[in-house]
Order: C-alpha cells, then sequence, then structure tokens
C-alpha cells in the first residue's frame, strides 16, 4: 500500500460481527469483509483483493491445480477442529452484538455471494444452486457467470465474455462443462478454461466476491440487491 509492505494480525477486536485486523506497520484497522481501514493513518484506503475461489476442499483444488504448494498447520494437513462449529450449524446464533440491519428478504444464516462492484453490491443465496450449477446475470456493467458445485462447495464468479464479446453459457451434457452461445466453444467452470473450440486455450477472467453470512453481508452492504 503507496510503497509499504504490510503485515497484519488479528485485533482482537469486532466490527458488525465480523473480524477486525490491524497492521503493525500504522496499526490502522482493517474489517476482512471490506478491505478498507476505518481507523489510522490508513484509513479510507482498501486493500486490492486477489480474485479466487473461495473455501473449496483440498481435493477438488488439487484436481484442478495439481502443482500448487499448501500451507501446513505446524506441519499438519489441517488443525482437525473447528471451534466456531456449533455457531455455522445454528440458524439462531448471529454473533456476539445485535444486529441492527435486520433484512427479513432472506434469513440471517442465508449463506450468499456477495458482489461489490463499482460501490453497488448484489446477493445470490446459495440455496439458487439446488437444482442448477450456474447463474447468468449482468450486474455493474458486466455480464456475469457465476458457478456453485453444493458437492464441493466450489465457487467462482466470471465475466461472461467469449474472447470479447459478451456471451450466454449453457450446461453441455459434461459436468461442469458449459458451451458459449458466441463461439459454440466448451469451457471448464472449474478453471475457467476453454477445452475445445474456436477459443481453445482461452481463459475466463475472474470476478471478486465474497461468500458471507447474509446478516453480515446487509449490515455493511443495507442497499444491496437480491437476485431472484
Amino acid at each position: 500500500m503507496d510503497g509499504i509492505t504490510l503485515t497484519f494480525g488479528v485485533s482482537g477486536k469486532l466490527l458488525k460481527n465480523t473480524l477486525l485486523m490491524f497492521d503493525y506497520e500504522t496499526e490502522s484497522l482493517w474489517p476482512v469483509i471490506s478491505g478498507e481501514a476505518i481507523t489510522g493513518i490508513m484509513k479510507g484506503e482498501r486493500l486490492k483483493e486477489v480474485v479466487s475461489s473461495q473455501k473449496i476442499s483440498w481435493q477438488e483444488w488439487f484436481n484442478a491445480h495439481p502443482n500448487s504448494k499448501a500451507l501446513s498447520y505446524y506441519g499438519q494437513e489441517s488443525p482437525g477442529f473447528d471451534n466456531y462449529m456449533d455457531y455455522h450449524t445454528s440458524w439462531i446464533k448471529t454473533g456476539i452484538f445485535p444486529v441492527e440491519n435486520r433484512d427479513p428478504r432472506l434469513k440471517p444464516k442465508t449463506t450468499i455471494i456477495g458482489l461489490n462492484i463499482d460501490g453497488q453490491q448484489k446477493a445470490y443465496p446459495l440455496d439458487l444452486f439446488k437444482s442448477r450449477t450456474i447463474i447468468t446475470d449482468r450486474f455493474g456493467g458486466l455480464p456475469l457467470l457465476i458457478y456453485h458445485d453444493n458437492s464441493t462447495n466450489n465457487t467462482i464468479v466470471y465475466k461472461a465474455r467469449a474472447g470479447k464479446h459478451a456471451s450466454n453459457f449453457n450446461m453441455s451434457n459434461e459436468r461442469d462443462i458449459v458451451v458459449d452461445s458466441v463461439t459454440g466453444s466448451k469451457w471448464n467452470l472449474k478453471t475457467g478454461d476453454a477445452i475445445e473450440g474456436k477459443l481453445k486455450g482461452k481463459r475466463l477472467e475472474m470476478v471478486d466476491f465474497k461468500n458471507a453470512y447474509w446478516f453480515i453481508w446487509a449490515e455493511y452492504y443495507p442497499d444491496t440487491a437480491v437476485y431472484k
């Protein structure tokens, strides 16, 4: 940030029931959901996000990216436990502090795919994917292809463009493979790569998103739209 490499830690503080990071260099506070400093000399600065898939199983990731490096937990594959399991499995618990913006459009603990594009927000409930794998939409001036696999929890948001052209994408008869309406090329939803057709070798551009509980997203972004 401004030529300074920041080193982050956990502040022990919460804002709207979400973790606040701090950086050792300036001691500014940064909410993880927005990445924008709220105190300190960095106030108003926003961290640049690395666009990726979120919360995916190691097996699913490794199958798609076999040359990946893995960060171990003290030499172990994983900690082996989750201190927040009761919280995640409860439809009632919504954090330590009362929720100020209880938006009734969705149940508080509904998990959503949240987009924040040019100051506009939109939420896509994961319940929409019970009977489908993809949703195509247009938001924030972008054509979107939203992919979610319920069996692996893999979620990725792409710009819905085949080459330079906005395109519709339709599921093929093959698992996790879509076909674009512009060139008829086949695309692997797990990697975004065109695997067959005129655009073979090209890759769809990913769009940043958050997987979050609805009550958290609505607290930070009360004017968000909800996809129906």
